[in-house]
């Protein structure tokens, strides 16, 4: 009596179940178990078809995370240039006030991080008293102020999409898990009705499937919420 192995992904223990439910239902005796087993298989394909939308969700919030990252940056880079222009063409005392630790300490950190300093920075933009910078900062705040509000919803929809699939795989691994167990049920209610009689064992159940490979159908923890 042939049953897969503990760690074969989604995709084989479906195939599995199919063949096996097709095998039950050839006999009057194991039909009622091919309609239980069954509705267990199906769980499964549903579950495994709800997970394909959430991991394309996860990979359009990612994109737009990176590309909100970028924005902010590139926004910050058009100011310390504009910083420069007030200050005669190099850096003095306007890029100095908006910039006190340098540009590249505002656009190095990504993600969270980026957001934390992208806030510090408004508010110190937008407090500086420095001759010059009022002008750079009407012209530039409310840019700079629009980059950072993107980054900070680019990066909730990133960390909500990552919630949404782990609980999706969470789900499908106590479904693969419910399968395997009502699997091993099905094989001692066939031994049951008939002893001893492994040709007929075989002849229900399908063979054991190939060794499990790593696959998109693996059960796998989540990715972190990286940029």
């Amino acid at each position: 009596m042939r049953k897969y192995s503990s760690n074969s992904n989604t995709s084989q223990r479906i195939a599995y179940g199919l063949d096996l439910q097709a095998g039950l239902d050839q006999l009057p005796e194991t039909r009622p178990l091919a309609a239980e087993f069954g509705a267990l298989t199906e769980d499964l394909i549903q579950s495994q078809a709800a997970r394909g939308p959430l991991q394309v969700d996860l990979s359009r919030a990612r994109a737009r995370a990176r590309f909100a990252n970028f924005g902010f940056d590139d926004v910050l880079r058009q100011v310390a240039i504009a910083c420069e222009a007030a200050d005669g063409g190099k850096r003095g005392p306007v890029f100095g006030a908006v910039f006190p630790d340098n540009l590249t300490c505002v656009i190095t950190p990504a993600g969270e991080s980026q957001a934390k300093t992208g806030e510090a920075f408004v508010r110190g933009f937008e407090a500086t008293g420095v001759l010059g910078v009022a002008a750079v900062r009407e012209a530039w705040l409310p840019r700079v102020a629009a980059a950072l509000t993107e980054l900070k919803a680019a990066l909730a929809a990133r960390d909500e999409a990552v919630a949404r699939l782990a609980v999706a795989r969470a789900r499908e691994e106590a479904l693969c898990e419910d399968h395997e167990l009502a699997l091993e049920r099905v094989m001692g209610q066939v031994r049951a009705l008939f002893p001893r009689r492994r040709d007929l064992w075989d002849a229900i159940f399908p063979p054991a499937p190939r060794a499990p490979r790593v696959d998109e159908d693996e059960m796998a923890p989540p990715e972190g919420p990286t940029i």
